[in-house]
């Protein structure tokens, strides 16, 4: 029976020699910038904390992966969301007591992190969507009350209104009109998986009920498609005892579900993105009858159908599937039995090739994010960088 693993973040060695920056020194530092207050709790300074040495502004090398900035503190959970100015703000990452997890921004420019506002309503278990206006919405995901919004004008978070919903786990989707969908989950460990489901309105800070999903689902993926749709598929019930081929869309023009696929095997865990030609890519996942799954699945909107393509060259479980500008995917997982190596999907043959190695040192939960640039950066301790 597997407990719920966090999403993946794998910091990657570099695949040739020469083309790794050196590990940060504990003895680089410098003084955080203090947070303004005036929002009690959400605000506070910070102590001077260590910096890790800039990544290279070059690639070493094509398809390597390398080291960049260190997070200065944490790592072992949370979750990132590109900024529009192109940093990339990581939060929910370690619990500093009172209900209080630590932010923090990362500047591609410099390769380093520095310290942001506190986050309230902090699980471990988030799920980060940059909004339409460039502020950040951050879903507790651990059956909180209320989530956060981050605004990077100011550097703090601010509460949203309460939740109408009891979910832990469930999906986050940002829709096409600026509105957050959130989707199942569970109302308590091992017990209550949901199939309901409620929009969070940014304009006005609230919460409001739509329509519930077919089936209840925990740990499932959802997506938006190309016809401002949203794809949610897979999942588990009864702690990961039962996991599910089924799908679902969700039209948020009429709040309804209804169903599509299913896919050829039941998946929970599982990664997935939006292929340049509309298609859905689903990789790995846990099932019952296979456990760790190394098999993928595209869905094609057009005729609601799942089909097999390529598998990797191993299981997965929870993958992290980053589309790149050249319209491939990189793989990824946080398994350290399954992580020597990144696996990349061509869409035009329907296979994946082995990239880069891992470095088994240095593993997280927190899952990787596309630069404007390209690059994918893995946050954590130490970081790791993806040059295409």
């Amino acid at each position: 029976m597997l407990s719920r693993p966090g999403l993946a973040v794998i910091v990657i060695a570099a695949l040739v020699s020469g083309c790794m920056s050196n590990s940060p020194s504990p003895s680089q530092s410098q003084s955080a910038t203090a947070i303004p207050t005036g929002t009690p709790t959400l605000a506070t300074s910070f102590p001077p904390a260590g910096t890790p040495s800039a990544s290279p502004t070059s690639p070493p090398l094509h398809g390597v992966f390398t080291y960049t900035g260190s997070l200065i503190s944490g790592g072992g959970g949370g979750c990132v969301a590109l900024l529009h100015d192109g940093r990339v703000l990581a939060t929910d990452i370690d619990y500093l007591g009172a209900g209080l997890a630590e932010a923090q921004l990362y500047d591609p420019a410099t390769g380093k992190w520095a310290l942001t506002g506190l986050m309230a309503a902090a699980s471990g278990t988030c799920s980060a969507v940059t909004l339409l206006d460039g502020r950040v919405f951050v879903d507790d995901g651990g059956g909180g009350t209320r989530d956060s919004v981050y605004d990077p004008a100011t550097g703090k978070f601010s509460l949203t209104g309460p939740i109408t919903g009891e979910g832990a786990f469930e999906t986050v989707t940002l829709l096409s009109d600026g509105r957050v969908l959130l989707a199942g989950g569970a109302s308590g460990p091992g017990t209550g998986f949901l199939a309901t489901a409620e929009i969070y309105n940014p304009a006005t800070n609230t919460f409001a009920r739509t329509g519930s999903m077919r089936t209840a689902r925990e740990n499932a993926l959802a997506l938006l498609l190309p016809d401002r749709h949203v794809l949610v598929v897979g999942g588990d019930q009864e702690m990961n005892t039962r996991t599910l081929a089924s799908a679902e869309i969700f039209n948020p023009e009429t709040g309804k579900w209804s169903p599509t696929g299913p896919m050829s095997k039941t998946r929970s865990h599982l990664g997935g993105t939006v292929l340049p030609d509309g298609r859905v890519l689903v990789v790995g996942g846990f099932n019952i009858e296979d456990n760790v799954l190394p098999s993928a699945e595209t869905y094609d909107p057009s005729t609601g159908r799942f089909t097999l393509t390529g598998a990797m060259s191993i299981g997965r479980l929870d993958p992290s599937a980053t589309l790149l500008k050249d319209g491939t995917v990189l793989v990824v997982s946080p398994d350290p039995d399954s992580a020597t190596f990144g696996e990349l999907y061509d869409p035009a043959t329907g296979q994946f090739k082995k990239v880069g190695q891992v470095d088994r040192n240095a593993f997280g939960n927190i899952p990787p994010v596309r630069l404007i640039d390209g690059r994918v950066l893995f946050p954590g301790d130490p970081s790791g960088m993806y040059w295409p």
